[in-house]
C-alpha cells in the first residue's frame, strides 16, 4: 500500500498547516510500503506501484489489481491516468499509459525471443463502472454519462474462480494508444456530477481490465497450451465527504 501526496492547492484551507502534515507524513512512511511527496514523478509511481504487477502477470500468470482511493480532487485520475487522458505521452502519463507500453514492450520482446515455440500473446480489454452497486458497460454502450440510468445493467457471475461482469464487451488491443482512446470512449460515458472541487467529479468506480492470454505450442506434441491472467486497474470515485471536511 503507498500513499501520493498532492501539493496544496490555492482552494485548501488551512494550507500551512496542511503543508506540515505532508512533509510529516513524507518523512515518516509509517504503515505505508512506500509515500510519495508532492514532487514526486509519475514515474517513481509506476516504477515502485506498477512494474512488480506487471511482472507477476507477465513472467508468473498471477493475477493483479491496483486502485487509487482519496478524496475528490487528491488526484487520482491523475496518478492512474495523467494529463490529457495519458494522451500526452510525456513525463506527465500515469500508471495506465506507462504500464501499457511496457506491457507491448515486453509483449514483442518476449514473442521474438520464443519463435521458435510460437509463442503469442493476445491482449482483450473491457471498461466498466460501478454505480450504486450496479455494473455498467463503458465500451458496449456509448454515450454520456446523463445516461447511465438508461443503460442495461451487467450481470455479475463468477466463471472460473472469477468475478466477471458477464456481457461487457472485450476489445482487441495491440498498442497503448489503442488502448487510451478507449479509456478515453468509455470516460465519455461515465457518471459525474458537479461538486465543490470540480464541475465533473466522478461519482462511479471505473474499472479497466486487461486480460493477457499466453499461447505457446508444447514441445513434445504440438499441442497448443494457454494462460490468462487478468490485470485490472481501478479509478475509484471521489470520497467528497472527506474533501468537503478538509476545505470547510
Amino acid at each position: 500500500m503507498a500513499v501520493r501526496v498532492r501539493p496544496c492547492h490555492v482552494r485548501d484551507a488551512k494550507g500551512r498547516e496542511l503543508e506540515g502534515r505532508m512533509t510529516a507524513l513524507v518523512n515518516s512512511s509509517g504503515p505505508f510500503n512506500a509515500v510519495f511527496g508532492p514532487s514526486s514523478s509519475q514515474h517513481a509511481v509506476y516504477s515502485v506501484c506498477g512494474s512488480q504487477l506487471l511482472h507477476g502477470v507477465l513472467d508468473e500468470g498471477l493475477s493483479g489489481c491496483m486502485f487509487a482511493f482519496g478524496s475528490t480532487g487528491s488526484g487520482k485520475t491523475h496518478s492512474m491516468i495523467g494529463a490529457s487522458g495519458g494522451q500526452s505521452r510525456d513525463v506527465l502519463d500515469g500508471v495506465i499509459p506507462q504500464l501499457t507500453d511496457d506491457l507491448f514492450i515486453r509483449v514483442n520482446r518476449l514473442e521474438a525471443d520464443a519463435a521458435a515455440q510460437s509463442l503469442r500473446f493476445v491482449v482483450m480489454a473491457s471498461f466498466v463502472e460501478v454505480l450504486e452497486d450496479r455494473a455498467f458497460d463503458l465500451l458496449g454502450n456509448p454515450g454520456s454519462g446523463a445516461a447511465t440510468a438508461r443503460k442495461p445493467s451487467l450481470d455479475i457471475r463468477s466463471l472460473g474462480g472469477r468475478i466477471v461482469a458477464y456481457g461487457a464487451a472485450e476489445v482487441p488491443v495491440s498498442s497503448t494508444s489503442a488502448l487510451l482512446r478507449l479509456v478515453a470512449q468509455g470516460a465519455q460515458a461515465r457518471a459525474t456530477r458537479a461538486t465543490g472541487v470540480h464541475d465533473h467529479s466522478s461519482r462511479s468506480h471505473a474499472i479497466l481490465t486487461l486480460a493477457i492470454e499466453r499461447r505457446w505450442k508444447r514441445a513434445t506434441d504440438g499441442a497448443t497450451l494457454s494462460r490468462v491472467a487478468q490485470l485490472q486497474l481501478v479509478d475509484l470515485a471521489g470520497v467528497s465527504a472527506l474533501c468537503v471536511k478538509n476545505r470547510s
